[in-house]
């Protein structure tokens, strides 16, 4: 009788093992996972359920620009604008977009810092807008992103002084990467 016993413990064990991680999946890719059947650049499916429909896109800021692209440590291409003040700056700016959004969704806040004579990049975080990827990471592979935008810019631009601003997600992909030994001048 304890071989029965214990043998159904097993089946149940592994079914009740095999269910969660279905769960599990589920809402992984229900949060997470970039894409539908009808567009495949499509934010993840629980973000349409939780951002504000009523917020619109945001109008293109009236500034020289120029397309920035990078390739993240995993292979990933990934996209930016890049929006140049009237005047000349060594003054930086990179605005992070939140949780389901893209760079568009920042526009507004980039004009703000452009009027202040910064430039200002505005990058696609992994699986949103331009840039490739199925997954977000809520912030930690995004802060490996963000710290090479840094260093691209830094690399590029020597004598800048780089604020890094975030919003929501953003915000913590921001937070995030202040831990990853950036230059000093960010």
């Amino acid at each position: 009788m304890k071989k029965k016993t214990t043998g159904l413990t097993l089946v149940l064990t592994g079914v009740l093992a095999a269910v969660g991680v279905g769960i599990g999946l589920y809402f992984i890719n229900f949060a997470l996972q970039r894409g539908n059947e009808k567009d495949a650049a499509a934010p993840p499916a629980a973000s349409s359920q939780i951002l504000d429909p009523t917020v619109r896109q945001q109008p293109v800021p009236d500034f020289e620009q120029g397309e920035w692209q990078l390739v993240a440590h995993d292979g990933l291409r990934l996209a930016a604008t890049h929006f140049k003040p009237k005047q000349p700056s060594d003054r930086w700016v990179i605005v992070v977009h939140g949780y389901g959004r893209d760079q568009r969704s920042v526009w507004d806040i980039a004009s703000v810092y452009l009027q202040a004579g910064y430039h200002v990049l505005t990058p696609d975080l992994r699986a949103s807008g331009k840039s490739e990827g199925q997954y977000l990471s809520m912030g930690y592979w995004e802060s490996k992103d963000l710290a090479l935008w840094t260093k691209d810019l830094v690399r590029q631009a020597p004598q800048a002084q780089v604020v890094l601003h975030g919003v929501s997600m953003g915000a913590a992909t921001v937070m995030l990467t202040a831990a990853r030994g950036l230059p000093s001048n960010v």
